[in-house]
């Protein structure tokens, strides 16, 4: 086999949460939405998000007209703007008292604030009131006192906080930014909201699982589900029957519906936009290795079971003692499981080995399945397990970390700031920033990849 090695760099984004909103500003068709961790601009045409990135602490975010910079504050002082053809943040210049306002003209940028006024040009540096424009493209500000719209209620009954408001008489718009609510469209001739927009991935403390179907990614914590559309509007579900000390462990995604599983054995499912307690297992999981197929595999004590959601019982495992990197799969033929370094089939009731003990070179980190197939990665090695045979390919990098098979069934060998993908003849190796969070999932479309990790989603282009 000719292998062919190729290093490519890839830049990723991570997805900030656009929906605790500081401000608001439009440039033309483009809304400016600035957050506590990152700015969006969302194409009010299309209805997409046509750029986004996060940042520190961002304040009064506006596009200047060739719609090329995003001008904003960080960290209260410092003007930066972000480049959207490149992907990247500039730093411009820190400012001696606290600004109130940005605006931004052709050429030029107008800031207030402590009773002071100054012009900046797109450098930063001052320039003299003669070359003052007759229009800046101001950010909306903070609502101080009650403003005369309707009020807005969340799912569970309660009002809404507004964090902003802007104006537009163009389009007879006005635009309410909320705190945890994203975006509302106000229209003055009808008198009602008539839009929302909820961008971007809420605040979360770990992501433990995830999954995709029909463009939507779902993102599963201890006590939430959240869906994330390939557009970035996002929708977050909180169920209202979880008991003390109860969390989510697992879930189903591959199905047309959606199940979850908790620590006390309980099952849940998405219908018609809430988390319902579906039945209770007789069961208290400490680990779900792999929920599909209407199975669920898990952990309980020192042992493997796999169980259907109706309760039935089809295997039990009992391990001699506890072990920390245990894994186990769903397979047609058995259960794949990783001890120790060693690799492992239960078939009919029985445990066959399939790698013998292992040198400290030939240990097995990781595996995944992929339809009756085993990949599985060593000190530098991709193996290729079937029934028949057992294949050994050179890996382009040395102790892989991860072996993981995408959404769209591509192999993923992954180590620290580089993964290498494999297509059955060739590895492609790729580069990567450095990412937070142990890697949960890959996603790729025609022009990007996500990668969703246990704390963050990246958009890499």
């Amino acid at each position: 086999m000719k292998f062919l090695f190729s290093i490519l760099f890839s830049q990723c984004l991570a997805v900030p949460d656009l929906s605790n909103v500081v401000s608001l500003s439009k440039t033309f068709n483009s809304l400016v939405i600035t957050s506590t961790s990152g700015i969006g601009v969302y194409d009010l045409n299309s209805k997409t998000v046509s750029t986004f990135f996060s940042t520190v602490n961002p304040k009064h975010g506006v596009l200047s007209p060739d719609g090329t910079r995003i001008f904003y504050f960080k960290n209260n002082k410092d003007l930066c703007y972000y480049n959207i053809p490149s992907h990247e943040e500039f730093y411009l210049t820190t400012l001696d008292f606290t600004p109130e306002k940005l605006g931004v003209g052709q050429r030029s940028l107008m800031i207030k604030g402590s009773g002071k006024q100054i012009l900046l040009d797109y450098s930063g540096f001052p320039i003299p009131d003669s070359l003052k424009e007759r229009y800046y493209n101001f950010a909306s500000e903070e609502v101080k006192k009650s403003i005369n719209l309707p009020p807005i209620l969340n799912p569970n009954g309660n009002l809404v906080p507004f964090s902003t408001v802007l104006f537009d008489s163009l389009s007879n718009l006005i635009f309410v930014g909320t705190r945890g609510y994203g975006v509302f469209l106000y229209s003055r001739p009808r008198g009602i909201y008539i839009d929302s927009v909820i961008l971007g991935l809420p605040k979360v403390k770990e992501i433990i699982a995830c999954g995709f179907k029909k463009d939507t990614l779902y993102l599963l914590t201890q006590n939430s589900l959240t869906k994330l559309t390939i557009n970035l509007k996002s929708q977050i579900y909180y169920p209202t029957n979880l008991e003390p000390a109860e969390y989510f462990l697992a879930m189903n995604a591959m199905d047309s519906t959606l199940f979850l599983i908790s620590s006390k054995g309980r099952i849940y499912t998405l219908w018609k936009e809430r988390i319902l307690f579906e039945n209770k297992l007789d069961i208290n999981p400490s680990k779900v290795f792999e929920f599909k197929d209407d199975k669920i595999l898990f952990q309980e004590g020192n042992s493997i079971k796999l169980m259907t959601i109706d309760g039935e019982s089809l295997m039990a495992l009992n391990l001699p003692s506890s072990y920390e990197n245990l894994k186990a799969s769903i397979t047609k033929s058995g259960i794949p499981i990783l001890l120790d370094g060693r690799l492992f089939l239960y078939q009919k009731d029985s445990l066959f080995a399939l790698s013998e003990k292992p040198d400290l070179d030939e240990r097995i980190f990781d595996f995944v399945a992929k339809d009756d197939t085993l990949w599985a990665i060593t000190f530098d090695k991709l193996l290729k397990i079937t029934a028949k045979e057992t294949i050994a390919y050179p890996l382009p990098l040395q102790e892989p970390e991860q072996i993981i098979c995408s959404m769209e069934r591509h192999l993923y060998i992954i180590k620290r700031q580089f993964f290498a993908t494999f297509t059955g003849e060739d590895f492609n190796l790729q580069s990567l920033p450095l990412l937070e969070g142990k890697i949960l999932s890959i996603l790729s479309t025609e022009s990007q990849r996500f990668f969703i990790t246990t704390k963050c989603v990246y958009l890499c282009y």
